[in-house]
């Protein structure tokens, strides 16, 4: 009971690196894209098109729609304030799941290799 609270920061403060990261991430693709905003642009991107995401999820039935509608506030967004095509804001805002995604299974396929247990 009495860890809860440091439980609940913990992963507040979690969330808040993971999400600074990420948009730390995202901007360097902009840059190379050669756009035109700052960081601080990349991160309200991430931070308000997050929201329709935590509020709308929740919901039974409906909920995983707002994956889609955050996914296009987000290529909106970055298209408007970083002045780059949709395609290329697409790019920059998928990459770095799909790298992230790729090295967890590449780690963990090295892992069960290890034990014999795939191959």
């Amino acid at each position: 009971g009495f860890l809860l609270p440091i439980y609940l920061l913990f992963g507040i403060g979690l969330a808040i690196g993971f999400g600074f990261a990420y948009s730390g991430i995202v901007h360097g693709i902009i840059r190379i894209f050669n756009g035109k905003g700052n960081f601080a642009d990349t991160y309200k991107i991430y931070a308000y098109s997050s929201i329709p995401f935590t509020m709308i999820s929740t919901i039974p039935l409906i909920g995983w729609l707002s994956i889609i509608y955050t996914i296009y506030l987000t290529i909106i967004g970055t298209e408007s304030l970083h002045k780059i095509t949709k395609g290329k804001a697409a790019v920059a805002w998928i990459m770095p799941g799909v790298l992230i995604i790729g090295t967890l299974l590449f780690f963990i396929i090295i892992y069960l290799m290890g034990f014999g247990l795939i191959f």
